[in-house]
């Protein structure tokens, strides 16, 4: 934090993020999980591995 351009910077997406907004949703089914994460990749245009399920 005591690189002026860092700090900049770090403050610039600092405030980036705290305009984002979020969701989530806690599914119990392992397999509904997964169709869910699935469904989201395409939906989003995202990597199925995006997701790190645990």
């Amino acid at each position: 934090m005591e690189d002026a351009i860092f700090k900049d910077e770090f403050d610039r997406q600092r405030e980036q993020i705290a305009q984002m907004k979020l969701r989530y949703v806690q599914i119990e089914c392992p397999i509904e999980q997964h169709l869910f994460e699935l469904y989201a990749a395409l939906r989003l245009g995202t990597s199925i591995s995006e997701f790190t399920t645990s």
